[in-house]
Formats: structure tokens, C-alpha cells, sequence
């Protein structure tokens, strides 16, 4: 969710996966094909130097799995959403398949469930939406909303009360500190504010 203090456009450019807004805030969207990788590590390379060309957030998707949040600058490089809008039925003969056993090991514990619309990983059942603040100079706030995505794929947005809310962040507490990332959360009601934003 954007929210800011006037109009703005957004142009998506599917083919450079880049988006830029009226706003003067550029948004990078950074696809990681190291699917289901443990512990989740991220490419800082690529993240960094996408702020150094310019983007004021980059945003990594495609590993299907949480990766690390990194403060770089002042701005947010997230390494990896895990996942949102997917669905992955499966049958016995893609669970049979030598391309699926090759993704297992990357996941021991990841059994079929062949009645699952969302056949992942229970860790790929964490997953985050972003929700940024922007103001006329850009950025002003960025927080995350933990979700958890159900055997039907259907992500959920997660409250304070819910224990999953913080096992969703002491999760991605902990991809931060394997990526030797120092990123700081602070619960703000519905949300976990990243610091030094």
C-alpha cells in the first residue's frame, strides 16, 4: 500500500521490471531465481547496487521464500517477499519428478500435499507486504505487515495478538542476521516500522 500527500502516476514497465512514480521515488523490483534456499541468503551486490543507480526501495521476489531486509543509505533493499499472489497445485507425478526432488533438498521437510492449492514449504507460509509513507520528497516510512498464506493461498495480514504475527518477524529477524544484515523492527500497532528508514 502507498500512501501519500498528493496524486501521483505509476508506470510500469513489465519488460525492465521497473517502476517509477511521479513522485520522483523509484521503485526496483529484483527477481532472485535461488528458489527455497537455506538458510535464505541474499544478494546484496545486486540490491546495493540498484540504490547506487538510483532506486529509493528495491524489492526481491520470485524465491518463494523470506529473505533478509537491508537498510542501505537510508533506503529499503528487501532481498525477498516470499510469496502473495501464487498457487502451486501438485500431483503425484510432479512429486515424483527428479526436477522436484532437486528442489526438496533445498527443503528436507517440504511434503505434498496434493489437496493444498499452496504447496510450499511451511516456511513459505511467511510472507510480508511492504506498506510505504511517501511524501512529496519521497520515502517517509517503511514498515512491513506480516501475512500468512493458508493451504487455499490465500494470503493473510497478521495482528500483534497473533503469535504467528511474531514468528513471521522473528523469522525474518533471523534471515537478517544470517545475511549479517543489523536491520531493526519496531511493532507500531498493525505494522513492524523498519528503522532507519
Amino acid at each position: 500500500e502507498l500512501l501519500h500527500e498528493r496524486r501521483f502516476l505509476v508506470f510500469l514497465d513489465l519488460a525492465a521490471h521497473h517502476v517509477a512514480f511521479q513522485l520522483d521515488l523509484e521503485v526496483q523490483l529484483l527477481e532472485d531465481l535461488r528458489d527455497h534456499e537455506r538458510p535464505p541468503r541474499a544478494a546484496p551486490d545486486v540490491g546495493r547496487a540498484a540504490i547506487d543507480a538510483g532506486a529509493d526501495i528495491v524489492l526481491g521476489h520470485h524465491a518463494h521464500i523470506l529473505k533478509a531486509v537491508e537498510v542501505y543509505r537510508g533506503k529499503p533493499i528487501f532481498y525477498s517477499l516470499c510469496n502473495f499472489a501464487t498457487d502451486l497445485r501438485m500431483d503425484e507425478a510432479h512429486a515424483n519428478s527428479k526436477g522436484f526432488r532437486e528442489v526438496q533438498k533445498l527443503a528436507p521437510r517440504w511434503e505434498p500435499d496434493f489437496d493444498s492449492l499452496y504447496n510450499f514449504p511451511e516456511d513459505a507460509r511467511m510472507s510480508i507486504a511492504v506498506k510505504a509513507r511517501l511524501s512529496g520528497k519521497g520515502l517517509v516510512e517503511v514498515a512491513v505487515v506480516p501475512l500468512w498464506i493458508d493451504r487455499d493461498a490465500v494470503p493473510t495480514p497478521l495482528i500483534p495478538s497473533d503469535p504467528r504475527f511474531r514468528q513471521v518477524l522473528d523469522y525474518l529477524e533471523t534471515c537478517c542476521r544470517a545475511a549479517m544484515r543489523d536491520t531493526r523492527f519496531r511493532i507500531a500497532g498493525d505494522i513492524a516500522v523498519i528503522e532507519g528508514v
